[in-house]
């Protein structure tokens, strides 16, 4: 961009003021991006029940939910805070709900097809735990599995 001017002290303005939006553009792109992808890091491969981490430290299960099945419906973990990544892989509406010992926690939203949410549990506790999707009938039609929780 070629700035044409005679008063040398409006041409310093101008640059200066191109110079800031440069600056203020670099730094809203470096900060932009998709929230959800940075929302949780992961912390490892994931093993073969879909959980990662170890007793006391922060696990992280994953879980797709399908028309009308959850996969994996029944997988185990060891106590401690469970981050739950639910991924809507059907075609309709679902949700989430863990029975905890301190009560059902729930996703904040319902997943239309293709979205993904997550949900942070407590399940400090020995013993299974009952999650399913309470939209309508869908954990009649399959979609309802059990935590299991070992020490």
């Amino acid at each position: 961009m070629q700035i044409v001017t005679r008063n040398p002290r409006t041409r310093a303005s101008q640059l200066l003021i191109m110079g800031l939006t440069a600056l203020s553009a670099a730094a809203i792109a470096g900060c932009g991006g998709d929230d959800e992808a940075t929302t949780v890091a992961t912390t490892g491969p994931t093993g073969p029940t879909g959980a990662t981490g170890a007793a006391g430290q922060a696990q992280e299960l994953d879980v797709s939910e399908i028309d009308y099945e959850l996969d994996p419906a029944d997988p185990t973990v060891k106590p401690g805070e469970i981050t739950v990544k639910a991924t809507n892989d059907g075609q309709v509406v679902h949700s989430l709900v863990v029975e905890a010992p301190d009560g059902d926690v729930q996703l904040s939203q319902d997943l239309q097809p293709g979205d993904a949410g997550e949900l942070k549990v407590n399940l400090d506790k020995a013993g299974k735990y009952k999650w399913y999707c309470p939209i309508a009938n869908h954990e009649e039609l399959g979609m309802v599995g059990d935590i299991t929780v070992e020490e």
